[in-house]
């Protein structure tokens, strides 16, 4: 299942970083569906190497983006 996790703010321990997105595509393997919250934050922690404060998340429909 893709999702679309934007609003990302993330936790840069006050360090000046333009480079990370607020905006991403992922995709979420759907036996983690049921915990997608707790998923998408580690799958963010991991493909970027910072923590996240917050997000929102919606389902990707339009699975060709």
């Amino acid at each position: 299942m893709k999702v679309r996790a934007f609003n990302i703010v993330w936790d840069t321990d006050n360090e000046e970083s333009t480079d990370l997105p607020t905006d991403v595509i992922i995709d979420v393997p759907v036996e983690h569906a049921r915990d997608i919250d707790e998923e998408l934050a580690g799958v963010l922690s991991d493909k970027y190497g910072w923590c996240v404060f917050s997000f929102s998340w919606e389902p990707k429909w339009n699975q060709e983006a």
